[in-house]
């Protein structure tokens, strides 16, 4: 994993990070960190590209195209 930026919000207290790095990698990294017992509370948002996203896309629409619902 590759830290990218980390931000620090003194109103609320939290810490924001962006890294890089794959599923896998980042479940792991949450798993120490919360073991530790250093941090009460975590999220992980994972995002994707524009461009991955228009690719999810047209590969829905193609299964979209083929699918039927049971019964109909």
């Amino acid at each position: 994993m590759k830290l990218l930026h980390m931000w620090f919000s003194p109103s609320t207290f939290e810490t924001i990070v962006i890294v890089e790095g794959d599923v896998v990698a980042g479940a792991m990294a949450e798993f120490v960190v919360m073991a530790s017992g250093a941090i009460a509370d975590l999220s992980t948002i994972e995002l994707i590209t524009t461009q991955q996203q228009l690719d999810a896309l047209k590969g829905a629409t193609a299964v979209a195209a083929k699918y039927r619902a049971p019964g109909k």
